[in-house]
C-alpha cells in the first residue's frame, strides 16, 4: 500500500529505480535547447536595445554643427531685429526733428523774419520801443543794427 507503483521482479524494480539513459539524454537536450533559445531570445533584445541606443547617440560634432547652426539663425534674427529697429528709431528722430525744425525760431529767420531786442530783452510788441531807441535785429546770417523812427 506504501508504493504506487509495482515491479514483478526484483530486475524491474532495479530499472524503475534506475533512470533510463536514453530518457535523461532526451531531457538534457531538451533543456539544452530550451537554454540556448532564452539565451538567444535575451541577446537579440539586447541587440535591439544596443541598436536603439546608437541610433540616438550622436557625435558630438553633429551636435556642435546643429547648436552652431541655431546659433547662426539667431545671430540673422537678431541683426535683421536691431537693423528694424534702427531703422525705425531713425525714421522717428527724423520726424521729430522736422517737428522741431518747424517751431525752431532759426526756421523762422529761414524764412525771412527777424528777432528784435534791446539789450538782451525780445521786444515782443511796439508799445516796448521808443523813437530814436536802438535795436539789435537778428536774421537768419547775422544781426542788424537799428534805430526805431
Amino acid at each position: 500500500f506504501v508504493a504506487d507503483v509495482r515491479a514483478p521482479t526484483p530486475s524491474a524494480a532495479a530499472e524503475m529505480v534506475s533512470p533510463n539513459l536514453a530518457e535523461w539524454q532526451h531531457s538534457v537536450t531538451r533543456l539544452y535547447q530550451r537554454l540556448a533559445r532564452e539565451m538567444q531570445q535575451q541577446l537579440r533584445g539586447h541587440l535591439q536595445s544596443l541598436l536603439y541606443l546608437r541610433k540616438r547617440l550622436r557625435h558630438p560634432g553633429q551636435k556642435l554643427q546643429e547648436q552652431m547652426q541655431q546659433l547662426d539663425y539667431l545671430w540673422q534674427n537678431l541683426s535683421k531685429a536691431c537693423h528694424t529697429l534702427l531703422h525705425k528709431k531713425h525714421q522717428q528722430l527724423n520726424s521729430v526733428s522736422r517737428a522741431l525744425n518747424t517751431v525752431s525760431p532759426l526756421a523762422t529767420l529761414d524764412r525771412g523774419y527777424a528777432i528784435l531786442q534791446h539789450e538782451q530783452h525780445i521786444i515782443r510788441s511796439i508799445k516796448q520801443t521808443q523813437q530814436g531807441q536802438k535795436l539789435t535785429a537778428r536774421v537768419s546770417d547775422g544781426t542788424i543794427e537799428c534805430t526805431v523812427n
